[in-house]
């Protein structure tokens, strides 16, 4: 790419696409306004207004993309300007500015979202056997963890906000880093399901170095070895959940004997679904405490501009949608309810009715553009599910390769009357870009942009199989009996560990909100898993069936 020409596109209204230029010269001086603000100890970065002092500058989206391919081409030898150039790609990029700003379907564009300051609780283990104790002491902020201990696993469910707090510590390190010239910690934020099944963590992370700091293999492995033994590295090594199974235990060895043998002075947060992680990285926990009453309450209220519609989602919520405030207790599910909300003044019915309205309202905003080439939102829809059924049937993480994607999705998909509509892989994947259901990721790979997105066009594709007659019982079989389970250490009065995960059960949870007779050949094989279902279909169906009470005793 030649760096005295570059483009970006944004889009700005209904149906309008407008096509921004910039030439190196305009995106030097940008970079000169930029780099003393940044340094400022007084900086605010908040919906693209960046501030210190009395002299701020807006950054609208296009300038920061256009910027940060600048950043990523000027050619840098020495490497505190390198790591310079990386701090301030990463302040200014989108998706490290995602806490700040997200779409408002009412709005039409881009306005920052109430922030929710999560708590957290530290995990302490005391004793074994009987006098085996779990205390959850409160924690002030996630800072307060940082401090207590230089490594730990945040944990917390699906849609809590793990990624968001790793990335909000990856900004702060950043502002951090560039005041102090280098003497303070490195953020470094990386996707576990990147991580290759041959590859070490410094194999990896060196890999992930080269990529993000656009320097040379032999140049990432010194620096990268340089900044662990200095003590300045801050590594934030996201959703350990996610990370591709082959050889998992291998590296997972691997990974904890990374953290044991790491230098003093370095942080790292591994992060990972509650009921996903069994302890095998045998380091300390910390947990997201679930949203308070009063917090969606004022989250609601402050989104949709008005304390009393805010109070009536709440009395929603504790009411006639009774079964969805768990769910409301975590952030991401939080926000899509009140998006929903905001348009129908309700609330749908489960979590898989909630992710069908948020998918249905990004695909017709996209096609309310007009866009050339617009494939019918149906045709995407089921080109996604076999894309996302193929990522979780491969059962290597959520990150694959965009040729494998377009490999994994028919050219045309089949209507229920037999009729064929186009659907070409490398446009799905344009549009779905576009929609923000997919992300682009470095090496050309191509991610859903939440674990649940992915999870939910799973089960859409899952339930046309069952729909077809597939036989679908070894997405479900486990060990569920005793006799059954694998060997585990624990002391005689250790609980039995759950049945291990097969990576199918939030997918399967969804499609039976979708479809609830699906519990029926879930329960053959896996009466835990359909009593999860069932759980979350109560509202709809009632108290919980016999089959699964008689089941109970078989759990044992």
């Amino acid at each position: 790419m030649n760096i005295d020409d570059l483009r970006t596109q944004i889009f700005v209204g209904h149906d309008l696409n407008v096509r921004l230029e910039f030439s190196g010269a305009d995106l030097q001086l940008l970079l000169d306004r930029l780099a003393p603000l940044l340094r400022a100890p007084d900086l605010t970065v908040y919906d693209g207004v960046i501030r210190a002092g009395a002299d701020e500058m807006t950054l609208g989206a296009a300038q920061a993309e256009a910027l940060g391919k600048y950043l990523a081409k000027l050619p840098v030898t020495e490497r505190r300007e390198r790591e310079d150039r990386y701090l301030t790609r990463l302040i200014i990029d989108p998706t490290y500015r995602r806490w700040n700003t997200r779409y408002v379907t009412l709005a039409g564009g881009y306005r920052p979202p109430p922030q929710i300051d999560p708590a957290y609780r530290q995990v302490l283990v005391r004793g074994d056997g009987p006098e085996r104790q779990i205390e959850r002491r409160p924690l002030k902020n996630i800072q307060e963890a940082m401090s207590l201990q230089p490594t730990f696993v945040l944990l917390a469910p699906p849609g809590a906000g793990k990624t968001t707090v790793l990335e909000k510590i990856a900004l702060d390190e950043a502002h951090r880093s560039l005041r102090a010239d280098g003497a303070a910690r490195l953020p470094f934020f990386v996707r576990l399901a990147a991580q290759k099944p041959a590859e070490d963590p410094h194999s990896f992370l060196a890999r992930m170095w080269q990529i993000e700091l656009a320097c040379t293999p032999a140049e990432a492995a010194a620096e990268l070895a340089a900044t662990l033994k200095q003590g300045r590295l801050c590594l934030l090594a996201d959703a350990l959940n996610e990370a591709r199974r082959e050889r998992y235990d291998e590296r997972v060895q691997e990974w904890e004997s990374f953290w044991r043998d790491l230098p003093a002075g370095n942080a790292l947060i591994f992060t990972s679904r509650t009921l996903d992680y069994q302890g095998e990285l045998a380091a300390p926990q910390v947990e997201i405490d679930p949203l308070t009453d009063a917090q969606i309450e004022e989250f609601a209220g402050r989104y949709l501009d008005d304390a009393g519609r805010g109070a009536a989602l709440a009395a929603l919520l504790a009411d006639r949608h009774a079964t969805l405030l768990p769910l409301a207790r975590t952030p991401y599910y939080l926000l899509l309810m009140v998006e929903i909300f905001a348009e129908s003044g309700d609330l749908p019915a489960n979590r898989a009715r909630l992710f069908e309205g948020f998918v249905q309202r990004l695909l017709d905003r996209e096609r309310a553009k007009h866009l050339p080439g617009w494939i019918d939102a149906r045709a995407q829809h089921v080109a996604l599910g076999e894309l996302a059924y193929a990522m979780q049937e491969l059962g290597e993480g959520t990150l694959v390769d965009r040729a494998w994607a377009c490999n994994a999705m028919p050219p045309q998909v089949t209507w229920p009357d037999g009729a064929e509509k186009p659907a070409p892989p490398a446009e799905v994947l344009h549009f779905a870009h576009g929609a923000s259901l997919l992300a682009a990721m470095p090496e050309n790979g191509v991610r859903f942009v939440h674990h649940l997105l992915q999870e939910y066009f799973a089960a859409e594709e899952l339930l046309r199989r069952h729909a077809a007659g597939d036989d679908l019982s070894e997405q479900w079989r486990v060990p569920w009996k005793e006799r059954e389970m694998p060997p585990a250490p624990r002391g005689e009065w250790d609980p039995l560990p759950p049945p291990p995960p097969t990576g199918w059960e939030q997918t399967t949870i969804l499609a039976a909100s979708l479809y609830p007779d699906l519990v029926d050949a879930v329960l053959a094989v896996n009466p835990a898993l359909a009593a999860r279902c069932e759980i979350e279909l109560r509202g709809a169906r009632g108290e919980l069936r016999e089959e699964l009470r008689g089941a109970r005793g078989e759990l044992r």
